[in-house]
């Protein structure tokens, strides 16, 4: 026996009891941009492995900065800082003034010896003076009789003091009083030589010419002046500050001569070689040619801030790099980051 049902009403998939029941649109579509996003996640540390390890071998890129000349400005004599005349970043000609510092125990002692020269050079031009001659002489002989009649004196009461007529301290005052006579005599005769002696003159003149001219000179040394022209890249000192000799007063830069410092991988060491050919990509996307002067001889660890997340900083090859063309004037900047890419070097490793 065969039992089939049927319904009288028509099957609609979209209506319940005559009421429609509209169904949203199908997501197929986005349900399957969802996926590939997520597979794109997933496997993206894997790409970038990929992509890192094939860059490595068919390209080779290392990170360098850009170095300008440098000369350091320091201060010749000790002093104080009373002028700065520059600010970082000022354009400086050879001869202009840095600063100006001040020594007061320097200029005292030009002071002292110009005027002692002063004297000497005068007492010169008009020779001894025949009223101080005899002056001086009657002071001689006064201080000599002077001298003779306390040392009698001194004598007697020598003999007073071995009979016990004298005390000891009667004995020493006539001593001292022998003593200052003496050697008032001995400041009169200096006096007289002094007066008398022209050879000793000169000999001191010359002598004082020769120290006032050295104390002149770090006298004009107290004025520090740009030795080159250039830029000032950094100063050291502020005004009022004590500086010692051969403390930095500031540091300029020469950015005519501009060049770049490379980091070469030991790996890439056969393009370290005097006249490699270079590009040299700076931060805002400008390449210029470079090339390298001068044959690396040392090798320097990686600068920190080239270094990479999480990465060593190892040991690179220091090669210097001149510009092919002068560089631009916005980029001559001290310690400017920049990319090295050595041209020709599509080859694949150990091929």
């Amino acid at each position: 026996m065969k039992v089939s049902f049927s319904s009288p009403r028509k099957i609609e998939p979209d209506a319940e009891h005559g009421y429609k029941l509209p169904y949203a649109p199908s997501k197929r579509v986005e349900s399957k941009a969802s996926w590939y996003l997520v597979l794109t996640i997933v496997c993206s540390p894997l790409l970038y492995v990929l992509v890192t390890a094939l860059s490595s071998m068919l390209l080779v890129k290392e990170p360098g900065h850009i170095s300008i000349g440098k000369f350091e400005v320091n201060s010749e004599t000790p002093g104080k800082v009373v002028e700065l005349a520059v600010e970082v970043g000022e354009d400086v000609r050879k001869g202009d003034v840095i600063a100006r510092l001040t020594n007061y125990d320097l200029h005292s002692d030009i002071e002292r010896v110009s005027t002692e020269l002063s004297f000497l050079r005068e007492s010169q031009r008009h020779g001894a003076d025949k009223e101080a001659l005899a002056s001086i002489r009657e002071h001689i002989r006064l201080a000599r009789a002077n001298h003779e009649f306390y040392s009698e004196q001194y004598q007697a009461m020598k003999t007073l003091f071995a009979r016990r007529s004298a005390t000891r301290a009667d004995l020493n005052a006539a001593r001292t009083t022998v003593q200052r006579a003496k050697l008032a005599l001995l400041e009169y005769e200096a006096e007289l030589d002094k007066l008398l002696a022209v050879p000793d003159k000169n000999q001191r003149l010359t002598l004082l010419a020769a120290e006032l001219k050295a104390l002149q000179e770090r006298g004009r040394s107290l004025i520090q002046r740009a030795p080159i022209d250039g830029r000032i890249l950094d100063v050291f000192v502020r005004d009022s500050e004590i500086v010692r000799q051969g403390d930095s007063i500031a540091l300029i830069g020469e950015p005519g001569k501009a060049s770049v410092v490379a980091y070469i991988d030991p790996k890439y060491s056969r393009y370290a070689k005097i006249g490699q050919r270079a590009l040299v990509k700076l931060p805002d996307g400008q390449t210029v040619g470079a090339h390298i002067a001068a044959l690396p001889e040392i090798t320097h660890r990686l600068p920190s801030e080239f270094a990479r997340p999480l990465g060593l900083r190892s040991m690179k090859i220091l090669a210097h790099l001149d510009f092919d063309e002068p560089l631009d004037k916005k980029s001559q900047v001290e310690g400017l980051p920049v990319t090295v890419r050595f041209p020709f070097t599509i080859e694949l490793a150990g091929l």
